[in-house]
């Protein structure tokens, strides 16, 4: 079976990079496009505007930082010729990850 594209759910965690060892390998050997995907945890909905507005800002700021290290991460990757793209997700972990289609 030839893989053509590969999905890695990531938390930024030590485990992952076993994970991503795994992935690069079977990236390698079928030269396959590889999703690194992060899952920002929805926090229930705000309250009221300026609760709105806090909320928005944390998630801009958690965002940028999660994408500038799946980009680190995907370095590797495309020093050997390979795509490795960041995906970032809000939601719940589980069904984001369920639910996520590539395209």
């Amino acid at each position: 079976m030839k893989y053509k594209h590969l999905l890695v759910p990531i938390d930024l965690n030590a485990p992952d990079q076993c994970a991503l060892d795994a992935a690069f390998d079977r990236a390698l050997q079928h030269r396959a496009i590889t999703t690194m995907m992060y899952v920002i945890e929805a926090i229930d909905e705000a309250e009221d505007a300026e609760e709105e507005v806090e909320l928005n800002a944390f998630y801009a700021e958690l965002e940028e930082n999660v994408r500038v290290c799946l980009q680190q991460l995907s370095q590797r990757f495309e020093h050997a010729g390979l795509i490795a793209r960041p995906e970032i997700v809000v939601g719940r972990t589980a069904s984001a990850v369920f639910q996520y289609r590539v395209c």
